[in-house]
């Protein structure tokens, strides 16, 4: 089994469904004045992740979230990067593949920065994992007073190579009768087949359930951004 990569920033217990949970909190690797994204590496070789996301946001304060202790064994790694100013965060997803011979990674496939400010600080990163060379997941938990609303999004590589969100989870909590957290609801898209299916929950137990056929355009991973309403039609 992929081991997933969990942020414990996030303050959310580990997850009951992964077996082996690797640690690895948000790295802070550098900072300095003004933040900008990079352009894209091409066929540069970075000597780490930390360099590979220190040249994503060159002039910042950078820290990244990455598969690549969790998954030793596979040849790509997946992972994202944020750079910090001040208040704002910039964010990116990115795809790197290890360079036999030289210990290096390069770069294969890339998100476009996208805006990830929470002035709350409520909302993180908590677990990206992969489930194969050409399949990973990112976990997204925005914690509330009544629990945490996670978000997952799942990503693939189609066979002419281009990746792009193939899928999306979500789990939402509510503050039950005598105030203990519990279970509301959780939804299963396929932005692939467009078929989605909600799950209702009483006392933390499924209810009724139902499913819909939806139309999604394509959403190619270089234009990804969370919480797009496009997501929720």
């Amino acid at each position: 089994m992929k081991q997933p990569i969990r942020n414990r920033q996030a303050g959310h217990s580990p997850s009951r469904r992964a077996l082996v949970v690797t640690s690895l909190a948000l790295i802070p690797i550098g900072m300095a004045t003004q933040a900008r994204a990079a352009t894209r590496g091409g066929g540069e070789i970075h000597a780490s992740v930390d360099a590979y996301a220190r040249a994503c946001f060159q002039g910042s304060e950078v820290r990244h979230l990455s598969t690549d202790e969790g998954s030793p064994s596979l040849h790509r790694v997946f992972g994202i990067a944020l750079g910090q100013e001040g208040r704002g965060r910039q964010a990116l997803i990115f795809v790197l593949e290890r360079v036999p011979g030289s210990g290096g990674l390069r770069e294969l496939a890339r998100s476009q920065p996208f805006d990830f400010s929470d002035a709350s600080g409520r909302t993180d990163f908590e677990i990206i994992e992969a489930q194969s060379e050409r399949r990973f997941s990112l976990q997204i938990n925005a914690r509330s007073a009544c629990g945490v609303h996670v978000t997952i999004y799942r990503f693939a590589q189609h066979e002419k190579g281009t990746w792009v969100l193939a899928g999306m989870d979500t789990r939402q909590p509510r503050c039950g009768e005598n105030g203990d957290l519990e279970l509301a609801a959780t939804s299963s898209t396929n932005f692939l087949t467009g078929r989605r299916v909600n799950q209702a929950y009483r006392n933390d137990r499924p209810t009724r359930s139902s499913s819909r056929q939806l139309s999604f355009p394509s959403f190619p991973l270089a234009e990804f951004e969370p919480f797009d309403s496009r997501h929720h039609p």
